[in-house]
C-alpha cells in the first residue's frame, strides 16, 4: 500500500499470477485502485478472479461504474445492531447457501455479553463472550456451504433504514472534522481521507502516541477502534501498512450519536493529545 492506503500498482502486478483471485476495496473513501487500473489489471490478467469488498461504503450512494466485479462482499454488521447478515452479489457459480440460526444466536448472545461488559468491564464477561465469538466463527468454518441471514435478522435487514443511518454518520463527519480542524492546522494530528464521508465507518486520524490517546478515551468511556493491529506475520511486508497500524484511530460516529456526543468526543480527544 502506498502512504495514502492506495495500492501499489507496479507492486500488485508484480504479485498477481494467473487464476489468483483479487480482493480489494475502499478505505476511508480512499480508492485502493480506480476504474482505470482495474480496466487495465482486467486486461492484462483476464483469468483474475476480481472481488470487491464494500464493507467501508455499502450504504454509501456510488454513480455508474464501469468497471464491474466479479463478486462484490460487505458485512453488515459494521453499520448497525445485527448479529449475522451480510452481502454476497456475483455471477459465479456459488453453491446455494443453508440457515443456521446458530450462528445468529451466538452473536446476539456475544453483543449482550458485550454490552455488559463494557459496563462493568467484568473480565470473566469478556472471557464468556470471547469464547462464544470463537464457536461462532467455528460454526461457519465447518459449514460444508455457505450459511445464509436467518428469517429473523434478514427482516432486520430489510426494514432498516440505511439512508438516514447514512445520513446521521454524515452529520456526525461533519462537525467532527470542523471541530478537530484546528488540531489538523498545528500539526497534532492527521485526517486520513480527504472525503471522509466517502465511507462513514469511522472517522480516521493519525496521531503520534496512538495507543495512549485511545487509552485516555477508554478512561472516559469513549471506546475508538485502532485500526487495523498488524500480526506478527506482516511485519516487514509493507511500511505504510504499519505506520498506519500504529498510528490510525478511527473515532466513533455512528447513529447513536448526535452532535453533542461528537462536542464531547472532540474535546475529550484534544485533552488527550495535550
Amino acid at each position: 500500500a502506498k502512504r495514502d492506503l492506495s495500492a501499489d500498482v507496479s507492486d500488485l502486478r508484480a504479485k498477481l499470477t494467473d487464476g489468483a483471485v483479487l480482493v480489494y476495496m475502499s478505505y476511508f473513501g480512499i480508492p485502493a485502485l480506480d476504474e482505470s487500473e482495474l480496466n487495465a489489471l482486467r486486461r492484462d490478467f483476464p483469468n483474475v478472479v476480481f472481488v470487491e469488498d464494500r464493507t467501508q461504503d455499502i450504504i454509501v450512494p456510488r454513480g455508474e461504474q464501469s468497471f464491474k466485479p466479479d463478486a462484490t462482499l460487505a458485512s453488515l454488521r459494521k453499520w448497525t445492531a445485527l448479529p449475522d447478515g451480510g452481502i454476497l452479489q456475483t455471477g459465479l457459480p456459488v453453491e446455494s447457501g443453508i440457515v443456521d440460526t446458530r450462528y445468529g444466536d451466538i452473536r446476539k448472545a456475544v453483543m449482550l455479553d458485550k454490552s455488559q461488559y463494557l459496563k462493568t468491564f467484568e473480565p470473566e464477561l469478556k472471557t464468556d463472550f470471547m469464547k462464544r465469538l470463537h464457536a461462532s466463527e467455528f460454526l461457519l468454518d465447518a459449514a460444508p456451504v455457505p450459511v445464509t441471514a436467518s428469517p429473523e435478522y434478514l427482516k432486520i435487514i430489510k426494514a432498516t433504514d440505511f439512508k438516514a443511518i447514512y445520513e446521521r454518520r454524515c452529520r456526525n463527519i461533519s462537525y467532527l472534522r470542523k471541530q478537530l480542524e484546528p488540531l489538523r492546522e498545528a500539526g497534532r494530528l492527521e485526517f486520513v481521507s480527504k472525503h471522509p464521508e466517502a465511507s462513514t465507518l469511522y472517522f480516521p486520524i493519525l496521531l503520534n502516541e496512538r495507543d495512549r490517546v485511545w487509552q485516555a478515551m477508554i478512561d472516559k468511556k469513549i471506546y475508538c477502534a485502532v485500526i487495523w493491529p498488524a500480526a506478527n506475520e506482516t511485519h516487514g511486508i509493507c511500511e505504510n501498512a504499519e505506520y498506519a497500524s500504529r498510528h490510525m484511530l478511527g473515532i466513533i460516529c455512528d447513529q447513536r450519536y448526535d452532535e453533542a456526543d461528537m462536542s464531547f468526543i472532540a474535546d475529550t480527544l484534544e485533552k488527550a493529545i495535550y
